[in-house]
């Protein structure tokens, strides 16, 4: 029962191929219904399965984007899916009653367990953005041999950042110019496999705003890839940082008191990682009010932030220095810190 949405995709979609990593890739049906002139034909949807019975499904065309897991509801957005697909709405009636079925089962037997964003995240409800007007994932443009300038701009401006940031997050790119849009990567917002929110990031050297973003009140980014099993969770200032030590991002070095509560409940080691450009901000701050660890990693001089670090050490060495070098010695954190740059 548990492979119910899985199996359900797969008997629906046409021509599915499995790729190297796990994904079972298909022509999206999503693409007229979400903006597009045409249909899918290059196989830019895809389907992820886990063991546990996570199904989520993704297309890297239109931006449509949805999870689900045992135990969760049959919810409009993938009734929607499944009659993009052609599925009979008898058969949709028969697996919205199936799927009503487990979770009744769960629930009376105390078995759902809710993804590890929603077990800590009784106050924190987002609501579904659109990103930026013409926004298309990367993969896309670069399907279509796009050869504007601020396209290729934002993709050297990637490729410069280092591997492990270009192929850890689906970025995108729009040729729209309102706010210099077309000159930014675009990092969309995601909490429980929904869009909501996006940061787009300058790569030219104009004097316009470094980030022109979407954000709602009290979001958090990157908790969508924090595993259950982890011990630890880094805290950053920026999105690329997030992205490049698998922790969280606030966006800024503010924390507000839902965002420390939701922190908090999640059972976890918090490690802040203070960007030294600016001695830490008011991450620090937060940090020893809260009995959190504050970390100083021995990086060489040069190296501002995490992201930084991946690229000249490589992920795994960078998170275990950041471990290795955790304290809550609030006369160490406060010495070290006057020695930021």
């Amino acid at each position: 029962m548990s492979h119910l949405i899985y199996n359900a995709l797969m008997s629906s979609i046409p021509g599915g191929k499995m790729t190297p990593s796990r994904w079972t890739t298909f022509n999206g049906p999503c693409c007229v219904h979400n903006g597009q002139s045409r249909p899918d034909t290059k196989k830019r949807s895809g389907i992820l399965f886990d063991s546990d019975g996570r199904t989520s499904v993704s297309c890297f065309n239109c931006g449509f984007r949805a999870g689900w897991s045992p135990g969760a509801r049959f919810s409009p957005k993938w009734k929607k899916y499944f009659e993009w697909l052609g599925m009979p709405s008898e058969k949709i009636r028969r697996l919205d009653f199936d799927i009503s079925l487990l979770r009744k089962n769960m629930l009376e037997g105390g078995g759902i367990e809710q993804s590890f964003v929603r077990q800590a995240s009784a106050s924190m409800v987002f609501q579904s953005r659109n990103l930026p007007n013409l926004s298309k994932p990367i993969s896309f443009w670069l399907e279509e041999n796009c050869s504007d300038p601020n396209f290729l701009e934002v993709l050297n401006y990637l490729v410069n950042r280092g591997e492990d940031i270009l192929l850890s997050y689906d970025y995108y790119w729009t040729p729209d110019t309102s706010n210099n849009l077309n000159q930014r990567v675009i990092i969309p917002f995601y909490w429980e496999n929904e869009i909501v929110g996006w940061t787009a990031r300058l790569v030219t050297n104009e004097k316009a705003r470094r980030y022109f973003s979407d954000v709602q009140p009290h979001y958090i980014f990157n908790t969508d890839s924090i595993k259950e099993e982890w011990e630890y969770i880094f805290i950053n200032e920026g999105p690329f940082d997030g992205i490049a030590d698998n922790g969280v991002s606030m966006l800024g070095d503010k924390v507000t008191a839902e965002q420390i509560q939701w922190l908090n409940q999640t059972g976890k080691t918090k490690i802040v990682v203070p960007d030294r450009t600016n001695r830490g901000g008011r991450l620090i701050d937060t940090a020893l009010a809260e009995g959190w660890y504050v970390s100083f990693p021995n990086w060489d001089q040069g190296i501002k932030d995490a992201a930084d670090a991946v690229k000249a050490y490589g992920k795994l060495y960078t998170i275990w220095s950041i471990i290795d070098a955790r304290t809550k010695n609030r006369l160490e954190i406060e010495v070290k810190r006057q020695r930021l740059k």
